[in-house]
This record gives structure tokens, C-alpha cells and sequence, in this order.
């Protein structure tokens, strides 16, 4: 397992520089959509005529766009402190950081275009406003060093309590053969 010690401040450097070619690549991916839809290229106004479509696809949108930003960020919330995930998925915490940085990423930036492809297709503003709550939340995921390393120091920190709890154990039990 990697602790900080082992991590170089340039491959800390480099990961921090991938995960925020990362995050621009995604968030331009939702500027894509809009560029799309203000240019006409998506159908505008295509799904205006049913009020139970009109209804369904808003309904769809909240969903998708409460229910992945809670998921992106409770999941990647969980994972990132699990030491066993990190090390028996990913091998190493910058591979693992990167992944569940992805991960949760394409879960907010998906409920955001979703939501801005309903709304050029309906002219709907609820989903409009729907597409602001994962866009707010992409705003909590930039990736920065002081995240990487508190990333990293909380997993050598759970190394060290474990450590110590399995030399506890020993003196415990090297204290009952004694007896």
C-alpha cells in the first residue's frame, strides 16, 4: 500500500494535472449540448405536444439529477475511506482516486446533459433548473493537491491504526500463553 511517503510530490503533481484535464473534459461535454440546442442542431420544442410525456421526462429529470448527485458523491465519499476497496480493486490510491473521480464526474455531468437535452426538446424550465443541481455539485469536485494528499493521508492513517490495533492483538495473545 502506498502511503505519503512513497507518493512523489510529481506524481502527485501529475495526477492532480489528469484529474483536472478530467473534470474540463466533462464539463465541456455539457457545453457541447447547450452549444447544441442554442444552435438548433438538437429538434427544439420536439416533445411540447403531450403534457404525460412533458410530465414523465420532468419527473425523469429531478430523479436523475437528485439521485445521481447524491450517488457521485456518497459513493466516492464511501469508497475513497474504504483502505481494503482501494487496495484490493485498485492497487494503488492515485488509480483508485482517479476512477471513483470518474465515476462520480460521468454520474453528475449524465444527469446534467440529460436534463439540458429534455429541456431544448420540451422548452421545459424544470428541467432546466434540474440541470443546475448537478452543475452546482460539479463545483465540489475539483480536484486539487491539498484533496489528493488529505486522500492519501487519511488512507497511511487508517494503515497506522490497523498496525496498531494488530500489535495490540499480539501482546493480548502473547499475554494468554504466558498465563
Amino acid at each position: 500500500m502506498n502511503n505519503p511517503q512513497t507518493i512523489s510530490p510529481e506524481e502527485l503533481r501529475q495526477s492532480v494535472r489528469v484529474l483536472r484535464n478530467d473534470f474540463y473534459l466533462m464539463v465541456a461535454s455539457i457545453v457541447v449540448f447547450v452549444i447544441l440546442g442554442e444552435t438548433g442542431l438538437l429538434p427544439n420544442g420536439l416533445l411540447t405536444d403531450s403534457p404525460s410525456i412533458d410530465y414523465a421526462v420532468t419527473v425523469a429529470g429531478v430523479i436523475l439529477a437528485l439521485g445521481n448527485v447524491y450517488l457521485g458523491l456518497k459513493l466516492f465519499a464511501k469508497y475513497t475511506k474504504d483502505r481494503v476497496f482501494v487496495t484490493s480493486h485498485y492497487g494503488t490510491p492515485l488509480r483508485c482516486y482517479r476512477n471513483l473521480s470518474l465515476i462520480r464526474l460521468s454520474l453528475l455531468v449524465s444527469a446534467a446533459c440529460f436534463n439540458i437535452i429534455v429541456y431544448y426538446l420540451s422548452f421545459n424550465a424544470n428541467c432546466l433548473l434540474m440541470s443546475f443541481v448537478p452543475l452546482v455539485a460539479l463545483f465540489f469536485c475539483w480536484p486539487s493537491r491539498d484533496k489528493l494528499e488529505n486522500f492519501i493521508g487519511c488512507l497511511s492513517a487508517n494503515d497506522e491504526a490497523d498496525e496498531k490495533e494488530d500489535y495490540n492483538r499480539q501482546e493480548e495473545t502473547s499475554d494468554e500463553y504466558r498465563k
